[in-house]
C-alpha cells in the first residue's frame, strides 16, 4: 500500500501473491510453470517492483552491491523474536502436512540447524551487519508493528519517501492489524500455494506465544545460544522478552 499510494481497491482486487514475486518460491516451482523466475523478475513492468525473499544475504549481496548507493534497491528486512519465529515456523509445517514430527523433536533439530529454515541466529546476522552499511536497507521488528505501530509505522513511510497524512498513517495501521488481515481473502493466503483448504495461514500472531510451548529447559538452551552468537546485544529488550502493548 505505501508503494502504491494507498490503492486499498487494486489491494483487495490482488490478493498478495499476486503483487510481488517469491523469489525463491519462484525458483522452487521452476520446473511446474516452465519459467525462469529471474525472466518472471525481468518481466515485472511496475514500478515500484515488490520482491519477497527469506533468502541470507549473502545469496543477494553480489547483487546489491555492485549498484551504486543511492541506485540499490529500497530494502525492509523484518524480524521476529526467534522463539515466536521457531513456534509460528513449526505450526506452518505441521499445517501445510510436510512435517511429521512432535515439537520437541523439531526443536532439537532447529537448534541443531538440521531443518530447512533453522538458521536463524546466522540469517540475521547477516542482515543486521549488512543494514549498518547500506542506508538503503531498514530493519523491522515485527514486535514493533504489532506494539507499537504509531512509531514503527512512519519509520516505514520515510524509509520509502511515501508522503503520508496522520489520517493514511491511522487507515494504514487498522487496515493491517493481523486480525484484519486474517480476515482479508486478499492478504491471507487462502487458496495460495495449493495449501491444504483447512490450513489458516495467518494463526495467531501473538507477541510471547512461545512460552506456551517452551519448556524451561528449552528456553535455558535457546537462551545460552542467543548468548553464545551475540544476538542479544543487537534486540531491543522489548524483542526478546514479552513486551506491553503502549
Amino acid at each position: 500500500l505505501l508503494g502504491t499510494n494507498f490503492d486499498y481497491k487494486g489491494a483487495a482486487d490482488k490478493p498478495i501473491p499476486q503483487r510481488y514475486r517469491f523469489l525463491e518460491y519462484s525458483a522452487s516451482h521452476a520446473d511446474k510453470s516452465k519459467v525462469d523466475p529471474i525472466d518472471q523478475l525481468d518481466a515485472m513492468t511496475n514500478e515500484p517492483r515488490f520482491i519477497k525473499t527469506h533468502l541470507p544475504y549473502r545469496y543477494l549481496r553480489n547483487a546489491v552491491e555492485q549498484l551504486e548507493a543511492d541506485q540499490r534497491p529500497r530494502i525492509i528486512y523484518i524480524t521476529r523474536n526467534a522463539k515466536d519465529t521457531l513456534v509460528s515456523y513449526y505450526n506452518f509445517l505441521k499445517g501445510i502436512r510436510h512435517l511429521d514430527m512432535d515439537w520437541c523433536d523439531f526443536f532439537r533439530r532447529w537448534m541443531d540447524e538440521r531443518c530447512f529454515g533453522g538458521e536463524w541466529f546466522s540469517v540475521n546476522r547477516e542482515w543486521f551487519d549488512a543494514a549498518r552499511e547500506n542506508e538503503r536497507m531498514h530493519i523491522v521488528h515485527y514486535e514493533d508493528l504489532v506494539l507499537h505501530p504509531h512509531s514503527s509505522y512512519p519509520q516505514l513511510v520515510k524509509h520509502l519517501g511515501v508522503d503520508a497524512t496522520q489520517d493514511d498513517l491511522e487507515r494504514l495501521i487498522q487496515h493491517t492489524r493481523f486480525q484484519s488481515m486474517r480476515d482479508n481473502d486478499a492478504a491471507n493466503y487462502r487458496g495460495a500455494f495449493d495449501l491444504n483448504k483447512e490450513f489458516v495461514f495467518m494463526r495467531k500472531g501473538e507477541v510471547g506465544d512461545w512460552k506456551n510451548w517452551f519448556t524451561v529447559a528449552q528456553n535455558e538452551q535457546f537462551d545460552r545460544k542467543y548468548n553464545a552468537v551475540g544476538m542479544l546485544d543487537q534486540l531491543p529488550p522489548y524483542v526478546y522478552t514479552t513486551p506491553v502493548e503502549n
